[in-house]
């Protein structure tokens, strides 16, 4: 648990005084850690609903998941890495978006 002082009033030792002023960090820190944490979880989800989405069309992405370097440090921001495909797969997505702007769902 981190701890700070907003005020630091030192004496002539460079002793803090009135130590009451001390201010506990930490459940800032947890807080961030939680929130971090929800963004993760919460890129995940995405990724299982693209899988689940892109297999009902008969489509998989064998490299997509939560880009791992993106969800590093104290306040990640994860990337979902839709990742590389075949030329087959990239064709069979180009078909799935053709049907779907011609409005015909296949």
């Amino acid at each position: 648990m981190r701890l700070f002082r907003a005020t630091c009033a030192l004496d002539t030792l460079g002793m803090h005084v009135h130590h009451a002023e001390w201010k506990v960090c930490g459940m800032e820190a947890m807080e961030r850690r939680r929130a971090a944490a929800e963004r993760v979880r919460t890129a995940e989800d995405a990724v299982e609903r693209l899988k689940a989405g892109f297999a009902g069309a008969g489509v998989k992405l064998p490299s997509l998941r939560v880009d791992p370097v993106s969800c590093a440090g104290d306040e990640p921001t994860p990337l979902v890495d839709l990742g590389r495909c075949n030329i087959d797969t990239a064709l069979r997505l180009c078909e799935v978006l053709a049907e779907k702007e011609s409005g015909h769902d296949g």
